[in-house]
């Protein structure tokens, strides 16, 4: 083997472990993997057992667990007051469930529902809905429960 058969061999060696540790930089070293997604879901009425109806949205506010704004955990009456929580990922779109975590709870009600819920659960600091999700627990069988405004309507 001549001396520039071993400068070649050399110049390739150097280019694939460049290329490995670049590739190993993007892809990082597995310490910023996503949480795992516990299932969750239930059912949402108000306080005298009226379900909330179809279309009602809530978005989960993290308070503790996974604070990471890549996560947005959001939930959708789908029907009856029954609710369907799912998680979306930057980049990796939505799937069911939630990371596990306490969550302030705020919701958005279809056109001019009546009645209504009370105000308090539009505004993320105002709102006295909570949820825990919990690591190794069924969290399909959540109980939400909302009060009704009172007064009339805001314009």
């Amino acid at each position: 083997m001549g001396v520039s058969e071993v400068v070649r061999r050399g110049q390739l060696c150097r280019g694939f472990l460049a290329l490995l540790t670049l590739c190993a930089a993007a892809v990082g070293c597995g310490g910023d993997a996503a949480p795992p997604l516990r299932p969750a879901g239930g059912q949402i009425h108000f306080d005298d057992g009226t379900p909330l109806p179809e279309g009602t949205e809530l978005q989960f506010w993290p308070v503790s667990g996974v604070v990471d704004p890549a996560y947005v955990v959001w939930g959708e009456v789908v029907s009856d007051g029954e609710l369907e929580i799912n998680t979306s990922v930057a980049g990796a779109g939505s799937r069911a469930g939630a990371p596990a975590g306490t969550y302030k709870v705020t919701l958005s009600v279809p056109g001019s529902l009546d009645p209504r819920p009370a105000d308090e659960y539009f505004d993320k600091n105002s709102t006295t809905l909570t949820v825990e999700i919990k690591d190794a627990a069924d969290n399909t069988a959540l109980k939400l429960r909302v009060q009704r405004a009172t007064g009339p309507r805001p314009p």
